[in-house]
């Protein structure tokens, strides 16, 4: 379902004052936001990205394929994930499903981390596939970032081991839907 407006709903228990929280398909007038989100974790403790990962390319496909959602507050974007249906991560010999879509590039605001936003976007990513009939979702998350771990498996993840993606280690992690 490409309805961005089935998936724009508030989130109950995601008020910070007045404003609810809007978990939403990404638009174009988005674009600008999300790099600049995606800019100010480079360099952060426990991320991967480096100044060039990710960036407009990703943004740009994410859009195009109608993969990149946000956490949305009145103006200001929160949050993001992105979806991608056919990708490199299918070549891992680790998988248990191989038909899976990746969940990529989850990413929060430093100032709103800790705050359940990561869940909420992760927890409506596999709704939402779940009822489009994907049977399974995968992602890699670093060994170094326990936060992220801990949403992982409060979403139902299950954690399959070790692997090195881009030349760097993570680990992969597996739901079925």
């Amino acid at each position: 379902n490409n309805n961005s407006m089935a998936w724009q709903h508030p989130l109950p228990g995601l008020f910070y004052g007045e404003i609810p929280m809007i978990f939403r398909k990404a638009t174009q007038a988005d674009r600008a936001a999300v790099y600049a989100l995606y800019r100010s974790l480079v360099g952060s403790p426990r991320c991967t990205w480096d100044e060039n990962y990710p960036g407009w390319l990703q943004i740009n496909e994410d859009l195009a394929a109608g993969g990149l959602y946000v956490m949305a507050q009145g103006d200001s974007i929160l949050g993001a994930i992105s979806i991608v249906a056919e990708n490199e991560l299918d070549a891992l010999p680790c998988w248990k499903c191989r038909m899976a879509n990746e969940i990529a590039r989850v990413a929060v605001t430093p100032g709103q981390q800790g705050k359940g936003i990561g869940f909420a976007m992760a927890q409506n990513v596999c709704a939402m596939l779940a009822q489009q009939g994907v049977p399974a979702v995968h992602l890699l998350v670093s060994p170094e970032n326990a936060p992220a771990q801990r949403i992982y498996q409060k979403c139902g993840f299950e954690f399959l081991g070790p692997c090195t993606m881009f030349g760097l280690d993570f680990l992969a992690c597996e739901k079925r839907l």
